[in-house]
């Protein structure tokens, strides 16, 4: 949405300037910029009606944790279930309202902070802007107000090379990795000798996510919903 109100402003400019350095006006060309706006507009409001679906989503016939995400524009919180019981919910948020803007225009993993209720836990994955580089990605991991871990992506040559997307997660008592295809839905969540659980859509094209893990470990479905949300939300 911010992308095409940018695009507008550009292209205003761009007409004004033409007028002061060469007194040349294109009414058509001037008028027919505001149809950015219009289609911008237009996106808003289907991202509103958006919301009021993920925000009424009932699991239908599936027993693991699930929630459903459609769209990214609309800052909503996200509904987080169990089986038929609501556990908690999935927010993001930015920093600063600028973040916002920067990621609408260069992609939804820009700025990624989560905010993640289950029961009565409070799990808040913070961007590191500290240790920020061009090739990876820093958070920091909170679980009601005291830091417990941290995490960061793994990209690599040999990993960009095989398509494979990658987060390394250190809590106190546990290190985890999420992994995935960059052309698959299927996330894996492991330690260093077993699979502990998966995160994938319900089906080829569902925006219902299924998280499957072998025990009630919430930093699990916390690592898995940080994955999904950094490489997997568009």
């Amino acid at each position: 949405m911010y992308h095409l109100i940018l695009l507008f402003a550009l292209l205003q400019l761009a007409i004004i300037a033409r007028f002061l350095f060469y007194g040349l006006f294109n009414m058509a060309a001037f008028a027919s910029t505001f149809l950015l706006l219009a289609v911008a507009f237009v996106i808003w409001l289907f991202s509103k009606r958006l919301v009021h679906k993920e925000q009424n989503y009932k699991p239908n016939n599936i027993a693991n944790w699930s929630f459903y995400e459609k769209q990214t524009t609309v800052l909503s919180a996200k509904p987080l279930f169990q089986g038929d019981l609501k556990r908690g919910y999935i927010k993001r948020f930015y920093e600063k309202k600028w973040q916002y803007i920067v990621a609408d225009i260069l992609g939804a993993n820009w700025y990624l902070a989560l905010e993640i209720q289950i029961d009565g836990d409070y799990y808040i994955v913070r961007r590191n802007s500290k240790n920020y580089s061009l090739m990876q990605e820093h958070w920091t991991i909170y679980k009601n107000d005291i830091e417990i871990g941290n995490a960061r992506t793994l990209m690599n040559m040999k990993n960009t090379a095989k398509l494979k997307e990658a987060i390394e997660f250190i809590f106190k008592d546990k290190n985890l990795t999420t992994s995935a295809t960059t052309i698959s839905s299927t996330i894996t969540l492991q330690d260093q000798h077993h699979t502990l659980g998966t995160m994938k859509r319900n089906h080829l094209i569902s925006n219902v996510h299924v998280i499957d893990v072998q025990e009630e470990c919430l930093e699990c479905i916390v690592a898995l919903i940080v994955h999904a949300y950094y490489f997997k939300s568009k």
